[in-house]
């Protein structure tokens, strides 16, 4: 069992990733609406491709991650899933099962930081409307 390293840098970089969206946090909550509705069904099929061992596809689906992170400035998620598929093409095997347990990991805290962030926003928009 891999003991999961313990991050200290924020799972998604939001002032880099607003300088993206041209400073619009409307077009940032929308993009990540969809990186949240894309990365869960990448993930379930993520999962299914581990379960059968299936490297060629663990590959591809660990690269389309990696792609999606850096997009919204996950850095953390887009590094772990560039280390998976590292080792889904190149390295052992058996280290599959570790890589996914990180990159698990590390997609909850992305899920909660998107969480936060849209609670924050509502909060924001909910004391906007107040006065």
């Amino acid at each position: 069992m891999t003991t999961i390293p313990t991050r200290t840098e924020p799972p998604i970089e939001l002032d880099a990733f607003l300088a993206r969206c041209l400073g619009r946090v409307d077009l940032m909550e929308c993009m990540l609406t969809s990186f949240r509705a894309g990365i869960h069904a990448d993930c379930q099929q993520l999962q299914e491709a581990v379960a059968s061992r299936d490297l060629e596809r663990i590959a591809q689906l660990a690269h389309k991650v990696k792609g999606a992170s850096a997009t919204v400035a996950a850095k953390p998620l887009s590094q772990i899933a560039a280390q998976f598929e590292d080792v889904a093409r190149f390295g052992d095997p058996n280290q599959i099962s570790d890589c996914a347990t990180e990159l698990f990991h590390e997609l909850d805290r992305v899920e909660r930081m998107i969480a936060s962030v849209a609670g924050t926003e509502a909060s924001q928009s909910e004391e906007e409307v107040a006065s």
